[in-house]
C-alpha cells in the first residue's frame, strides 16, 4: 500500500488499469485527459500492445470498475482531473463511477493543452497524495 500512480492520456488509462488489476498492490490512481472508457484497440495505437480482443478485456477499466465496486466504493483511490482531447471519456467514466457509487475525485476542467507539461500534474499529484495512507 502506498504506491501511487499517475498519468496523462494512455499511461492515465493504465494507471487506472494497474490500480484496477492490482488494488492490494497500489493505493490511488489519478488520470488527466485520458481515454477511460476505451473499448476498441483499433483507436490510439492499442491493438499492438493487447494484440486481440479477449486479452483487452483483461485490462479495460470500463469492465473492471464494475468488478471492484465493493472494494472502491468506501475510501476514495481514483482520481479523473481535466481535459485536453477526452471529456467525453471523462463524463462517462465520472458518470459509470456515481452509478456503481465509487468514491472519487472528479475535475472537469480546465480544458489544456494534451500534453505532460500543461499545468495539470500539480494539482493531480495533490489530488494523490490527499488519498495516500494514513499518517502513522
Amino acid at each position: 500500500q502506498g504506491r501511487l500512480l499517475v498519468g496523462f492520456s494512455k499511461s492515465g488509462w493504465g494507471a487506472w488499469s494497474l490500480l484496477l488489476r492490482h488494488p492490494d498492490t497500489f493505493q490511488a490512481a489519478a488520470a488527466w485527459d485520458a481515454p477511460l472508457m476505451q473499448s476498441d484497440t483499433r483507436q490510439f495505437g492499442m491493438g499492438p500492445i493487447f494484440g486481440d480482443e479477449e486479452n483487452f478485456a483483461a485490462y479495460e477499466i470500463s469492465r473492471l470498475l464494475p468488478e471492484r465496486r465493493a472494494e472502491l466504493a468506501s475510501e476514495t483511490r481514483l482520481a479523473l482531473t481535466g481535459y485536453g482531447n477526452f471529456r467525453a471519456h471523462h463524463e462517462k467514466t465520472h458518470a459509470l463511477l456515481t452509478r456503481l457509487e465509487i468514491a472519487h475525485h472528479y475535475r472537469d476542467g480546465p480544458q489544456r493543452r494534451h500534453h505532460w507539461e500543461s499545468g495539470w500534474l500539480p494539482e493531480a499529484v495533490a489530488l494523490l497524495l490527499s488519498m495516500g495512507p494514513p499518517e502513522e
